[in-house]
């Protein structure tokens, strides 16, 4: 339950904080009026979308998957606005990286969040960890308008223009959403584990608190832990490339 808490409080602070300053980026930009509604309108197109889509295929196709691969793509939603220039490359990228612009996450992830989080503590728990949940899911809001000023704040403290400074943050949220990748296959892969099983009929999956220390799986662990921090320092070298080219 405190993994799906601290996802969504990032994904709730990204999306807040590209709320506040996507339209004033875009309008730096050259944009204008109608080619931001457009792009705005787009992204919550896209979001739409992969809502319906999670509630017709997400248990089929594997909770963890999904999580996974919502993280990619918001990623790229924000990498592109980063480093994309025009409108006509912008709006379809904005559609694929369910770019939001109403500075409010309620898509397909926060969705599956919720249908997860049940699972996740016992029944007599289950309000207060959904409850938790909204409450860390404001406080990533919260959190999230206030480092809209982060922009401004970079170019008090450096030579960097307006422009630049919104670009640097993009790639700041763009990099949170790899990190929020890593905490949904972390959290999910036990969800999954418990769905497979509940439709082949075994039995009932038992958290890693309930299992013995000395299980096959104990030895499987570290080689997984491994695994996550080295994609994570992939993820770093991809994206540190970006942020000096703002130095």
């Amino acid at each position: 339950a405190l993994l799906i808490c601290f996802a969504g409080f990032l994904r709730s602070a990204t999306v807040s904080l590209v709320g506040v300053t996507l339209a004033i980026h875009l309008a730096e930009a050259a944009f204008t009026t109608t080619q931001i509604g457009l792009l705005i309108g787009v992204g919550l197109a896209g979001s739409s979308a992969a809502t319906l889509i999670v509630s017709l295929r997400g248990d089929s196709w594997g909770r963890r998957r999904v999580l996974v691969g919502l993280a990619l793509l918001s990623a790229i939603g924000y990498l592109a606005l980063a480093i994309v220039t025009t409108a006509a490359a912008l709006v379809p990228l904005a559609f694929i990286g369910m770019l939001n612009g109403m500075g409010r996450d309620r898509g397909a992830a926060s969705a599956l969040d919720q249908a997860i989080l049940p699972e996740t503590v016992p029944d007599s728990r289950r309000t207060w960890a959904l409850a938790w949940y909204n409450v860390t899911f404001d406080a990533g809001h919260a959190v999230g308008a206030l480092a809209a000023t982060a922009p401004t704040l970079l170019m008090r403290v450096t030579d960097l223009n307006s422009q630049a400074a919104h670009q640097l943050t993009f790639l700041a949220c763009a990099a949170a959403m790899l990190m929020h990748r890593h905490v949904s296959r972390a959290d999910a892969a036990n969800r999954d584990l418990n769905n497979r099983r509940g439709i082949a009929g075994a039995a009932p999956y038992r958290s890693p608190q309930q299992t013995c220390h000395h299980s096959p799986c104990a030895s499987v662990r570290p080689r997984q832990h491994r695994r996550r921090l080295l994609e994570l320092g992939v993820d770093c070298v991809l994206v540190l490339p970006s942020i000096r080219e703002f130095r």
